[in-house]
């Protein structure tokens, strides 16, 4: 029997036509593999995928990790912002557009252009200087970085179950409230689009991550950036 997708195709219908699902079998070969190896560097998958994920996500992850790199895996930038819709039914959660571009920079004006009821700030771009100032007119960029279709790829799979899931979250918080709040994704009101980059979180009311979601987003970008720089690079 095939196991639910993970979180990312239970999110986005578009990914789940395409995502590749394992049985139980196939998903417990895969979760007692040790690491990657990439010229004779080993890369511990622990090191890299959070034992706090969904089963099927880490499977998904790990097969990400290793899979053979495509005429897609370019160079660009990986952003973070912020989305603010001053009409959104729930105010504790908070919206995140995480996803690729090579000018990531330009892509705010356009957002704010055609998606006229959101706001977008920008919190980070990936890579950046040490000193990155997430302010109109002085954001500077940093060298593009390598595979970034598949750092896009990985980073959205733990995203996504992050997301659905809320492992970051008390027991007692994963309330009705959260789960509105990540059901499968719709269009846009502005321009009729589906935005598979836009991820909820709900905001933690005690814990480690009180008040530190983004913090979160930003390491998981910061992670499997250093994941893709140290390890898949070596294998090209």
């Amino acid at each position: 029997m095939v196991k639910d997708s993970a979180a990312l195709g239970t999110l986005d219908p578009v990914v789940l036509q395409t995502m590749k699902r394992y049985c139980h079998i196939h998903t417990d070969q895969i979760k007692k593999s040790a690491g990657y190896l990439s010229n004779n560097v080993v890369a511990p998958f622990e090191t890299f995928i959070p034992e706090t994920l969904d089963s099927q996500t880490q499977v998904q992850l790990k097969t990400a990790m290793v899979e053979k790199l495509s005429d897609a895996d370019k160079a660009g930038y990986i952003y973070i912002y912020e989305v603010n819709d001053p009409s959104k039914l729930h105010p504790e959660i908070l919206e995140y557009k995480v996803g690729r571009s090579y000018k990531p920079i330009q892509r705010v004006g356009q957002w704010e252009n055609s998606c006229r009821s959101q706001r977008h700030v920008v919190r980070y771009i990936f890579p950046g200087p040490p000193d990155q100032i997430m302010l109109t007119g002085m954001m500077r960029q940093g060298k593009p970085a390598k595979f970034c279709h598949r750092l896009e790829r990985l980073i959205h799979l733990e995203l996504a179950d992050l997301s659905l899931n809320a492992p970051y979250l008390d027991p007692e918080e994963k309330d009705a409230v959260h789960k509105m709040a990540t059901q499968p994704r719709k269009q846009c009101i502005d321009c009729k689009k589906l935005h598979q980059e836009i991820f909820s979180f709900r905001q933690a009311k005690s814990g480690p991550h009180q008040g530190k979601e983004y913090e979160m987003v930003k390491e998981v970008v910061d992670r499997w950036g250093l994941f893709v720089n140290e390890f898949l690079s070596r294998s090209t």
